[in-house]
């Protein structure tokens, strides 16, 4: 089973996260009219994505639109702003031209946007964080669309790294780690720190025969 990123930009068929500035209280997504559609601090990435799609008309490209708040704080933005992946502009308007989306709508959006994040309450779509307000230019966006996270399921291993077969008895020889194992590896997103851990294993246990 795949796990979407709703938020990447496409890069020449790379696909860079931005899940730094959709979390971590960071902007909100638009679509082509300039208007919200769904809480872009939303955990569930399938239903971000399935919002993405039907905002669309089934591109499912977005646009994912903060200010120099994040910028400042998070070091990947930075990165990311250096690179050249987003677009930037100290108006709202202008920002909305070069992306090429409406930027009466973005305006009406970002003023409306701007009165919630002061009262600390989203009536339209439930959002609770607001470290981004949208009033510190300059303003920044980025075209962004889903793409695969991570995958779930695969090979069933025992606790040293051994495949098993559907009997589970151990396959002599065989080895499986990471996301090519069935775990629950990216269900709330993956642990970057268990395909080592088990890879470790592995070795060690290859090394001991």
């Amino acid at each position: 089973m795949l796990v979407l990123n709703p938020v990447t930009y496409n890069a020449n068929g790379t696909h860079i996260s931005f899940t730094a500035a959709r979390f971590n209280s960071g902007g909100v997504m638009v679509n082509q009219e300039g208007k919200r559609f769904v809480d872009t601090t939303n955990n569930d990435k399938t239903g971000v994505t399935m919002a993405m799609l039907k905002a669309s008309k089934g591109t499912g490209i977005a646009y994912l639109i903060f200010d120099q708040e994040p910028v400042s704080r998070l070091a990947i933005l930075q990165d990311y702003v250096a690179k050249g992946y987003v677009v930037k502009d100290d108006t709202i308007p202008g920002l909305a031209k070069k992306l090429g989306i409406d930027p009466k709508g973005l305006e009406e959006t970002v003023v409306k946007f701007r009165k919630y994040a002061k009262e600390g309450k989203d009536p339209e779509f439930g959002r609770k964080t607001f470290k981004c307000k949208l009033d510190q230019p300059p303003y920044y966006g980025v075209a962004v669309e889903p793409s695969v996270h991570a995958t779930l399921g695969g090979i069933a291993i025992n606790a040293k790294s051994q495949a098993l077969d559907k009997n589970g008895n151990v396959i002599p020889g065989l080895y499986a780690v990471g996301q090519v194992s069935n775990s629950e590896l990216g269900r709330h997103g993956v642990n970057i720190f268990v395909p080592p851990s088990f890879a470790k294993i592995a070795v060690k246990d290859i090394l001991s025969k």
